[in-house]
């Protein structure tokens, strides 16, 4: 009767259960487990084997504190009937009411050994699903923290490293060059052709920099349509490379729907020593560029080209 009593219930929890009903339908399956223990060991005796299921389920409670947000308590109080069960089992001194098992038929033996392999059963299948369900949500973690990381780190419109971290680089590094390149008349893009054309010239040229770039050139976004480039490059083989980086874009319009942009860019280049500041550099690479701006733009100025 009992029995068929836990198949009805357990048969009502499959059918009302959904994720937001795991603590209830755990809380109720805490109740039932310790409470068929206690009356199965009362009625036929504790030497049946059912004990064991309330060993399981309070190791089972705590499984399942590892994933569900829920105070430590509320599992604490929960395990506590199976905790009381097993109490009273191990010392309950009565004869049973219905002394069923007989020791020389084995039956006892049998139905203990079952008793001992679903709970088995059961806390390894618990285990297994925890540990899964645990390597899981590591796994998503650490997606997410890298993601996190990613965002801070890079610009959310060209993807290139951001202005914090292209500083953060620099601080580790002796001699270096940095190019700050911006490009010409970006304003009037985006007044005549709208900012949606605007940031689609950001992206395009952000691309075409770099295929054009040395594999240990670091190019972050600045700022609005300034660009910074680190090169650990000499003089000679940064001029090259910008010249050319200069040309290309001047050289090759970017095709729109309906209509062609000539776009250039303006860039100033200042070299970092072991005197030097990252401050300094970047602001001697600033006012080359206001140079070259006010000169004419479409054009790479040097410190040697004011000398």
């Amino acid at each position: 009767m009992y029995n068929l009593c836990s198949v009805l219930l357990y048969g009502t929890i499959s059918l009302c259960f959904s994720p937001q009903r795991v603590f209830a339908t755990l809380v109720i399956i805490a109740l039932e487990v310790p409470l068929y223990a206690l009356v199965t060991g009362m009625l036929v005796g504790s030497h049946c084997g059912t004990v064991f299921f309330s060993f399981a389920m309070i190791s089972g409670v705590y499984l399942y504190a590892i994933s569900l947000d829920r105070p430590l308590v509320h599992y604490i109080l929960i395990s506590m009937p199976a905790v009381a069960t097993v109490f009273i089992l191990m010392s309950w001194s009565q004869p049973p009411v219905y002394d069923i098992f007989l020791v020389d038929s084995g039956l006892e033996l049998v139905h203990r050994g079952i008793c001992i392999g679903v709970s088995v059963f059961v806390l390894g299948y618990l285990c297994i699903g925890q540990q899964k369900e645990l390597v899981s949500s590591q796994r998503a973690n650490r997606r997410y923290i890298q993601r996190l990381q990613f965002i801070s780190n890079h610009d959310h419109l060209t993807q290139i490293p951001n202005r914090r971290f292209i500083i953060r680089k620099m601080e580790g590094m002796t001699d270096f060059t940095v190019a700050l390149l911006d490009i010409d008349n970006f304003k009037t893009i985006n007044d005549t052709y709208g900012h949606q054309v605007g940031d689609q010239v950001l992206c395009r040229l952000t691309r075409r920099v770099l295929s054009m770039l040395p594999s240990d050139a670091l190019m972050g976004r600045w700022g609005g349509e300034e660009f910074l480039i680190v090169f650990p490059h000499t003089e000679k083989s940064v001029r090259q490379i910008m010249e050319s980086i200069r040309s290309h874009i001047a050289e090759k319009p970017f095709g729109f729907e309906g209509f062609i942009l000539n776009v250039s860019i303006t860039a100033g280049v200042s070299w970092f020593h072991k005197n030097s500041s990252i401050d300094g550099t970047i602001a001697e690479a600033d006012f080359l560029l206001y140079h070259g701006k006010k000169s004419g733009k479409n054009r790479i100025i040097y410190p040697t080209d004011l000398a």
